[in-house]
């Protein structure tokens, strides 16, 4: 990633989820030295995160999504404007919409079941089945000592992920997040013992419908969507 900065399209493909593990890398470490860009970031993260909840009329989708492609495919030279022309779009938006958004409860739970470090029964583990597939953790830090490992067994459709080299956070919280085919993440607190070491089991329903798990750091108590810095990440898909 060059020392220039990041164009604003590229930052939105980001957070939707369209780029690459690999280019996803090289961006999250140039946000994470660059403070303009940071900025751009987070004024987008925030307007996002602000929508998720608010399901539009498919008309009114037309004409967001038509916005949406303008802004991406316009080249912005400064951050000031990229706020004024964001909050216009936000304005127009509810001015659109206000009488046809549907507001639907995120009330659905995830179709999995999650153990963490000594809530794991060591003799039940099946690290040591034919079936058994082990991919290595990937650092998104070159200088971090994050090291691990996912065991995915797809027949029991059981992953177990074991991590070490966390380091202890105390105004943040460590979060892992399991992302399936669509891009949306479910997240869950980290529990790290004093050895920066966790252990976490998963249980799913369908393991395909899952491609990769990542961790990032949260506020404390966690977020609804990941914020990042982003610590490492694994696929199995």
């Amino acid at each position: 990633m060059s020392s220039n900065h990041l164009k604003e399209e590229k930052i939105i493909d980001l957070l939707d989820g369209n780029v690459s593990e690999e280019e996803k890398f090289e961006i999250q470490n140039h946000i994470n030295t660059c403070p303009e860009c940071q900025g751009v970031y987070k004024f987008w993260q925030n307007t996002m995160e602000s929508m998720t909840d608010v399901f539009p009329s498919p008309s009114l989708k037309e004409k967001l999504d038509e916005s949406i492609e303008k802004k991406k495919s316009h080249r912005f030279i400064s951050f000031k404007p990229i706020i004024l022309t964001a909050s216009l779009a936000i304005v127009a938006f509810l001015f659109w919409g206000l009488n046809d958004i549907v507001y639907q409860s995120n009330t659905v739970q995830p179709e999995y079941e999650i153990y963490q470090n000594n809530e794991i029964n060591e003799e039940s583990l099946f690290t040591n089945s034919p079936h058994v597939e082990v991919q290595q953790l990937v650092s998104f830090s070159n200088t971090s000592n994050i090291d691990g490992a996912l065991w995915v067994n797809k027949e029991t459709q059981e992953m177990l992920l074991k991590v070490k080299g966390l380091e202890g956070l105390e105004q943040n919280d460590y979060q892992l997040w399991i992302v399936d085919q669509d891009n949306h993440a479910e997240g869950e607190l980290l529990m790290v013992d004093t050895n920066g070491e966790a252990k976490v089991l998963y249980r799913l329903n369908d393991l395909s419908e899952y491609k990769h798990i990542k961790a990032s750091v949260e506020p404390l108590g966690g977020s609804k969507t990941p914020t990042g810095p982003e610590t490492f990440f694994v696929d199995f898909d």
